[in-house]
Formats: structure tokens, C-alpha cells, sequence
């Protein structure tokens, strides 16, 4: 499993402005993300996995629609996709947010590591088109 992210308070990063939101973008959440605080990463909004819980399992067990515009995960180079019910694009992120790689379409079932990273946006397949 990842570090832990390295903000001030052992939480998220600084770099990501993170607010408490409770709605995904259609006011339905799926109760696995529901109650993650929320940050803007790359014009998307998206819920930040703080818990040990929501960081294990991100969009895991999630049908796509429930996923809706991703999950940020802070603190981490690798991800993996057992669990999954659809493909994954994941962005891996440096300390500022700014794309290092992406991988699209990972099914379920792999393994997917960035040793520059710092964060992974995971985002259900399809979702990074005009990324890096």
C-alpha cells in the first residue's frame, strides 16, 4: 500500500484544494464516495480518498455511472483494479497536480505503478481523453 499522503496534518497534500462535498455532478453519490471532501483537479471535481478504506478500494465494486468523474488518490504511485466492473484511465500525478503519465483503458485485474507519481486520478475509461 502507498505512503501516506504529506500535508502539514498528515492529510492531503497542500497543493489540493480540498472542500467537504457530499454530491457527485448529478446529486447521487455512491455510498462509497459519499462524504469524501471533494477537490478540483484538472477542471474535473472529484472526491479525494482520505480513508484507509476509500484508498484500498477506490472506484472498486462501483458499476461506471456510480463512479461519475473519479476518484483522486493522494499520496500514491501504484493502483490496482481487482475488483473493477469496467476499464480505468489513470493519470498519475506529481506533488502539483501536473500529469507525469497516463494509462487508458486498464482492465480489471492489473497492477499499475508510476515511480515519479504522487497522486492517481482514477477515472473510469474514456473520461482522460485531451489529457497529457
Amino acid at each position: 500500500m502507498p505512503g501516506r499522503p504529506a500535508g502539514p496534518d498528515g492529510g492531503t497534500p497542500p497543493s489540493i484544494g480540498v472542500e467537504r462535498g457530499r454530491e457527485d455532478d448529478r446529486g447521487h453519490p455512491a455510498a462509497p464516495l459519499r462524504g469524501l471532501p471533494r477537490a478540483e483537479v484538472r477542471g474535473r471535481r472529484v472526491p479525494v480518498a482520505v480513508s484507509r478504506r476509500a484508498r484500498l478500494l477506490g472506484l472498486a465494486l462501483l458499476d461506471r455511472r456510480a463512479a461519475g468523474a473519479g476518484l483522486l488518490i493522494p499520496g500514491c504511485r501504484s493502483v490496482h483494479t481487482f475488483g473493477m466492473r469496467f476499464s480505468l484511465d489513470l493519470v498519475f500525478l506529481d506533488f502539483n497536480l501536473r500529469p507525469v503519465s497516463l494509462r487508458r483503458g486498464v482492465p480489471p485485474g492489473r497492477v499499475a505503478f508510476e515511480r515519479g507519481a504522487q497522486a492517481v486520478l482514477e477515472l473510469p475509461a474514456g473520461f482522460a481523453e485531451g489529457e497529457r
